[in-house]
């Protein structure tokens, strides 16, 4: 067959050979073409879709001040968004305290003491937050923290 094609390179049915492979090529080529576009599009929602969730994370690094005197919380926000929470915590009071929220605990600190707790809140809501010592909550270390978008 192939010395046939050969030998009819010039006749009218191998001109029809030639049209039929160009018109598939063009074809494929076209297919391909959109193929190539279409799997372009979504790479670069996604990329763009991780990149916008990876600065929202990275943005919503929130600090709030927790200041323990005897037997009461101040905090410096009573409203956060969703995200990184840093919780600057200090014992202004004259016995010992903690902070906890969120199933996250600071150690317990004495007089003057403080630290950080770091709460990652990835849900709205309302958080409540108390002091683990025995009856401190109980007489006003207690209060909620509101989590929104």
């Amino acid at each position: 067959m192939q010395g046939f094609i050969r030998a009819n390179r010039s006749g009218p049915l191998a001109t029809e050979a030639r049209r039929l492979v160009s018109s598939i090529n063009t074809k494929d080529r076209t297919l391909k073409s959109a193929l190539s576009l279409a799997v372009l599009g979504l790479v670069a929602l996604l990329i763009a879709t991780g990149s916008a969730a990876s600065n929202q994370e990275f943005a919503a690094t929130t600090k709030v001040n927790v200041t323990m005197t005897d037997y009461a919380f101040a905090l410096s926000k009573k409203t956060v968004r969703t995200g990184t929470v840093i919780f600057q915590v200090v014992n202004k009071g004259e016995v010992v305290h903690d902070f906890k929220i969120a199933r996250k605990k600071t150690p317990i600190y004495e007089a003057g003491q403080g630290g950080a707790l770091r709460v990652v809140f990835k849900n709205i809501g309302r958080y409540p937050f108390i002091c683990t010592i025995p009856g401190h909550a109980a007489i006003g270390m207690k209060g909620v923290l509101k989590v929104i978008r």
